[in-house]
């Protein structure tokens, strides 16, 4: 985003001040390599168009050193209307710049290089400096994002990438279907997650941005081969200043429509710390009956189950507490019994540390009945 700002910002006061013929040629001419500069990357485009109070430059492309085969960025149209006297007496006043289709691809390769990594510190250093213009609104529409990482070996697409940015004020950026990759993850760890959507929420200034919330919907991951957590939706808030996130979740299994699980804690993935509070309601197994076909579960429309664990992970180490109560279970399987066993009830509590060395188990009860 502050390179389209940058970029287009510099084109308008060229236009402003400058006949429609004129004004092309010096956006091309004079203004195109300036940018360029500042940001140190090939920067290319197709048509400006100028007026008397819009400017719209079309087929931008950003391409740096480290992008490999896919520029950093290609937009499709950048389109801006300015308060034309207010540019005459000398401040130039950008009602809202609109943004179409742009592609963001954003790549950090084996050896720890990346493609964007300089373009936040140029933020810092240079671009902090200048007020060029006062922008009310950018807007991103039909967009995409791409990120690659070949160092951690992980993989993020967004097919639909929209949002509404008030520099100064409050922001918000959505991605649409979106997948996470993380195929090195030691098991059990999911390998991917997938969502329906994913918003950003947070300020956009020049001295303090800042990132308040990360909502999540619809999302999906695999826990287990025959376990999927399905109908995900909650609130991610990073406190960056304590380099932590606490996290308020909850979803279902195995596509569900009810919700049937919540998740509460933070995590500090700096310190490889933790802590997660996660309660299952009491359910019908009749909403997981999916999951269960080639399991001795029979009349899984009888049995219910509930239950809580937590989970504090720091150190190297885990630690874990909870129950899980089953009411009215019933089996069936030839190397159990030859008829069914039914309306089995049992609650199973726990306690125990764990390390990749060894499980340790602290406490383990079972009442049944």
């Amino acid at each position: 985003v502050i390179v389209i700002l940058v970029f287009l910002l510099l084109c308008a006061v060229a236009a402003v001040f400058a006949a429609r013929p004129l004004g092309r040629w010096y956006v091309k001419a004079k203004l195109l390599p300036r940018v360029a500069k500042i940001l140190r990357r090939e920067v290319t485009l197709g048509e400006v168009i100028l007026e008397k109070d819009r400017i719209e430059v079309r087929r931008v492309v950003v391409r740096g050193k480290h992008d490999g085969k896919v520029p950093l960025l290609r937009v499709a149209s950048v389109r801006s209307d300015f308060d034309w006297w207010a540019a005459a007496k000398g401040k130039l006043e950008i009602r809202e710049v609109r943004v179409e289709r742009p592609r963001l691809a954003l790549r950090r390769h084996a050896d720890g290089s990346d493609n964007f990594s300089d373009l936040l510190a140029l933020r810092k250093k240079k671009l902090a400096k200048r007020r060029l213009a006062a922008v009310g609104r950018v807007s991103l529409q039909r967009g995409s994002l791409t990120f690659r990482d070949a160092k951690g070996q992980a993989s993020l697409d967004a097919r639909t990438l929209a949002g509404s940015i008030i520099l100064g004020g409050r922001s918000k950026i959505s991605l649409g279907q979106v997948v996470l990759e993380l195929p090195k993850l030691p098991a059990p760890a999911p390998k991917r997650v997938d969502a329906d959507g994913i918003e950003l929420l947070g300020r956009l200034s020049r001295r303090d941005p800042r990132l308040d919330e990360i909502r999540v919907k619809g999302a999906e991951l695999a826990v287990l081969p025959r376990l999927t957590l399905s109908g995900i939706d909650g609130v991610l808030r990073p406190k960056l200043a304590e380099r932590r996130v606490e996290l308020d979740l909850s979803g279902s299994y195995g596509g569900a429509r009810a919700k049937l699980w919540a998740a509460k804690g933070e995590l500090e993935p700096f310190a490889r710390r933790g802590k997660l509070d996660i309660r299952a309601a009491r359910f019908r197994l009749e909403r997981i009956a999916s999951f269960l076909k080639k399991t001795p579960v029979v009349l899984p429309d009888q049995t219910s189950i509930d239950g809580h664990l937590k989970l504090a992970y720091g150190e190297g180490k885990l630690d874990f507490s909870g129950a899980l109560a089953v009411h009215r279970l019933n089996l069936f399987h030839p190397a159990l019994a030859r008829t069914p066993v039914l309306d089995l009830s049992a609650k199973v509590s726990l306690e125990g540390k764990a390390s990749a060395q060894r499980v340790e188990v602290l406490r383990f009860d079972i009442t049944s009945r």
